[in-house]
Parts: C-alpha cells; sequence; structure tokens
C-alpha cells in the first residue's frame, strides 16, 4: 500500500530538485562562474572536479523529483541521505580551501550546515509521515 508524503514535504522536495538540476546544469555547463565566485584565485585550474559536483548534483536533482513525484517517505529519507553525504565534503572544503577567495571558506561551512539541516529534515519528515500513513492505513 502506498502512503503518499504530505503536500509540505512534497513542495520542499520539489524545491530541493529545482535548486540541484539548476545548479547542477549551471556546474556542468559554465564551471568557471562558481570558481570566479568561491576560487578567483584559482582560476585557471582545471574545471573538472566542479564539473563532476554538477553531474552529481543534476543526479540528486533527478532522484529528488522522482521522490516528489512517487510521494514515498522512504524515497524522501534517501534523499536527505544524499544531502547528509554532502557535508563532510564541504567541512573539508570550508577548512582547506580558504586560501582560493575570501568567501570559499564560509561558503562551504554555509553549504555544510544547510546540507545537515536538509538531511535532517528530510529524514524527519519521512519518518512522520510514514508513521501516520502507518497510523492511518494500519
Amino acid at each position: 500500500f502506498r502512503r503518499p508524503v504530505s503536500p509540505a514535504l512534497c513542495r520542499t522536495l520539489w524545491t530541493l530538485a529545482v535548486i540541484d538540476l539548476l545548479l547542477g546544469g549551471l556546474l556542468v555547463a559554465y564551471p568557471g562562474l562558481w570558481q570566479e565566485a568561491l576560487h578567483p584565485a584559482a582560476m585557471g585550474s582545471t574545471f573538472y572536479p566542479l564539473q563532476r559536483t554538477g553531474a552529481l548534483w543534476l543526479s540528486r536533482g533527478a532522484l529528488t523529483a522522482w521522490a516528489a513525484a512517487r510521494r514515498r517517505p522512504a524515497l524522501a529519507a534517501a534523499v536527505g541521505v544524499c544531502w547528509g553525504l554532502e557535508v563532510p565534503g564541504d567541512l573539508l572544503l570550508a577548512w582547506r580551501v580558504g586560501d582560493t577567495g575570501p568567501w570559499t571558506g564560509p561558503a562551504y561551512l554555509g553549504r555544510a550546515l544547510v546540507a545537515l539541516a536538509v538531511a535532517f529534515r528530510l529524514g524527519r519528515a519521512a519518518r512522520a509521515d510514514d508513521r501516520e500513513g502507518a497510523a492511518k492505513h494500519g
């Protein structure tokens, strides 16, 4: 039996999907914009790691859109796990790449905190929706 996620969680998933698809597409197509904004001292270096990140965000965006369309708590929780996997990498970048621009460290620290908050929110909401659906459909 299908227990759909709440409309609020569904809206959150669609919003996250759009963000990932837009930012991922920009990183793949125009990695120099990201590098110029966050890593100005590294301009001229290779763009491949940025494009790889863009491809990962595109994949996560596609998974998130699928989770929003299917409206299943387990898929919402899986999206939360994907966001949670970003946290260690962003913390590492916040610590290591501060020499590539004045906003780089704070930007990656902020991204890590946002990713952690999104992961926590999605996991918590998915569990609540699953419990609520189980109680209704017992």
